[in-house]
């Protein structure tokens, strides 16, 4: 599976005036009078809620703070976690975002992947309260689909990144707006391995990323099982242990108690001889 190299997640300075950070969207819910092509392959949701603003992305080009990514960014930080995943299109897959990405731009998705990385960095222009964000990759390893996503949220709970050994990965998911299709530079094993100089891949920015809980395997299930059921047995049978041998203390402890009976008093109706 590709590596990133860092240099791809170095930004440039921002181009987009600062526009206020709150809790409503600044951008009307109208459609823009202008929107260039191609108009034809963009759902009108999409041209509503970012009014063209991201007709002009360039795909597989390096990821930087430039004006779209302000645009999803605040999009992003004006939505709680949960209303982000009430709006993920679980429909979307990977085989659609690399085929027609102008298509999706803009849409809540959801990814799931074995986690390859997550770094803290600063962002150099702060338009929407954001001071810190994680940068990640996330991929399956049965295959070659990879995900770069920028959360704006800290993790909850500790993850584990990339190992010698990919399964011992946390497999997690993330939820969050689909930008582009970003390019990146592959690490030297990578390269030898594919012929390869850069690979590209779905870019999200989202909040929070969340790991994967799985039920035991079924045979981990059963020995829980079968430990519940001996651990019952066990202290069944010390209980019963404990009564039984308690009963029978007491029957012989009043056995010898019935033996040394005290002889009872003369009867003083008894003449003494």
């Amino acid at each position: 599976m590709a590596l990133i190299i860092s240099p791809s997640f170095i930004f440039g300075q921002s181009t987009k005036p600062e526009q206020p950070a709150n809790n409503q969207p600044s951008e009307p819910e109208v459609a823009s009078p202008v929107v260039p092509a191609p108009i034809t392959q963009t759902p009108l949701v999409i041209i509503k809620r970012f009014e063209g603003q991201l007709d002009n992305v360039k795909d597989r080009t390096p990821i930087e703070q430039d004006a779209p990514y302000n645009v999803i960014l605040k999009y992003i930080t004006r939505l709680y976690p949960d209303e982000i995943s009430a709006k993920v299109r679980p429909e979307v897959t990977f085989e659609d975002l690399m085929k027609t990405p102008e298509k999706y731009r803009g849409e809540i998705i959801r990814c799931k992947g074995a986690l390859l990385f997550l770094n803290p960095y600063t962002l150099r222009t702060n338009t929407a309260g954001v001071d810190t964000y994680y940068s990640g990759m996330l991929g399956n390893p049965s295959n070659e689909e990879v995900y770069f996503f920028h959360l704006m949220d800290k993790p909850s709970e500790p993850l584990k990144n990339l190992t010698d050994d990919r399964s011992q990965n946390d497999e997690v998911e993330v939820e969050g707006a689909f930008l582009k299709i970003a390019l990146y530079e592959l690490d030297a094993r990578a390269k030898g391995r594919s012929g390869k100089t850069f690979n590209a891949a779905p870019f999200i920015i989202g909040r929070k990323i969340t790991k994967v809980a799985h039920p035991p395997p079924e045979a981990a299930h059963k020995f829980q099982w079968f430990i519940t059921i001996t651990l019952g047995a066990v202290l069944t049978f010390i209980f019963l242990y404990i009564i039984i041998t308690g009963r029978k203390e007491r029957k012989e402890t009043m056995s010898l108690f019935s033996k040394h009976k005290p002889a009872p008093p003369p009867n003083k109706n008894t003449p003494s001889r």
